[in-house]
This record gives C-alpha cells, structure tokens and sequence, in this order.
C-alpha cells in the first residue's frame, strides 16, 4: 500500500485521472464506467461456461483453488456459469469470475485473481480505498464503488486484495438506491468476509 505522493509522476498522472473518474462522497466512490465495463456486465451471464462442471474443469487447469464460497450467501444462489482467465485457452487458469443470480434475480458476480502465481503483483494506492475486508486474520484494504453506464445501469463493487489474490465482487444494481437496507455495503461486506 502506497501512498498517492509516493508514486512516480508518470504513474501519479494516471492515478489522478482514476481520482477524477471516481467522485468521493459519504464513504462511496462514484464513477462512470466504460461502454466495455457496461457491455462486460450485461452480458456477463451469456459469455459465462455453462455451470454443469465448468467449475471442476477450473479447479482441474487452475494455478491455485478458486476461493471456497460455501459460507457466504453465494452458496444460496443460482450459479449462471464461470468465466476463466489466464494466459492460455485451455488453462493454467490464473483467475475465474463466478456469475450468480440473487433469487430476486439480480446478477452478482466474484472475480478472483491470483496475481502471485502468475508472478504479478498489485499496487494499492490509500487514497482510493475506503473501506477494509476481514479475511482470515487479515484486514485487508478494500475499495467501495458504485459505476453507472450512459445507459442508466449501475454496478456496486467491493475490490479488495489479500497477499496472494484480488477479488472483486460485483452486483449489477445500486445497493445504495434503497438505503442499503436489504442488500446495501454492509451485506457485500458480510458476503466478501464469508468467502475464504
């Protein structure tokens, strides 16, 4: 974790233009997100490996076990499919993105990235994060984001990093439009502290 003044300019440069794209507010990062990022959540089920075994074929080609997700309320939820990354077609596979539905349909993805095994690694700048996720023993820097597209569609995302992966959780609505009463930061909080 660095800080923003601790960067290089070049890099400085770049973490500044994210600073502008994301508008601070109560404990909240706001943004806009990318005609990519908007495509990206609306076709995230159609572009997933059917569920019947994909996870399995993942687990067989990964680099390192996907995240075990049974104590969170993601066991409880339909998986739509999986969508595995990494550097060749056919695998070793570095990262998966789990894709769900929530039994009121809505769409809730977890991305997991083992940045270790693939020999990378991640720089977390303090001022974007503004909140922390318990995982294991470790408190773990985090960031709490909501994007919405031209279109109107909002995504609320919990990125947070650990020694050895990235995981970002993603629901394709605004868990803040309600008041976050049901399913609002403090849900996806419990949910990202449940996955280990």
């Amino acid at each position: 974790m660095v800080d923003l003044a601790s960067l290089p300019p070049q890099l400085r440069r770049a973490v500044d233009d994210e600073m502008r794209r994301l508008r601070a507010g109560d404990g909240v990062l706001y943004g806009d997100m990318t005609s990519e990022e908007a495509h990206d959540l609306e076709s995230a089920d159609g572009r997933a490996l059917p569920p019947d075994g994909a996870l399995d074929r993942f687990i067989a080609h990964a680099t390192v076990p996907p995240a075990d997700v049974a104590a969170s309320d993601l066991a409880g939820y339909t998986l739509v499919g999986v969508v595995p990354e990494g550097p060749g077609l056919d695998g070793p596979w570095s990262s998966v993105k789990r894709v769900y539905r929530r039994p009121d349909g809505v769409l809730v993805m977890l991305h997991e990235w083992a940045y270790v095994a693939e020999g990378g690694g991640v720089l977390g700048v303090r001022e974007l994060m503004n909140a922390s996720v318990r995982h294991g023993t470790a408190r773990c820097p985090a960031q709490f984001a909501i994007r919405r597209a031209p279109t109107g569609q909002a995504v609320s995302e919990l990125r947070w990093f650990t020694d050895a992966k990235v995981f970002t959780l993603s629901v394709a609505q605004d868990v803040l439009a309600d008041g976050g009463q049901d399913h609002g930061k403090a849900w996806m909080l419990r949910l990202a502290e449940a996955i280990e």
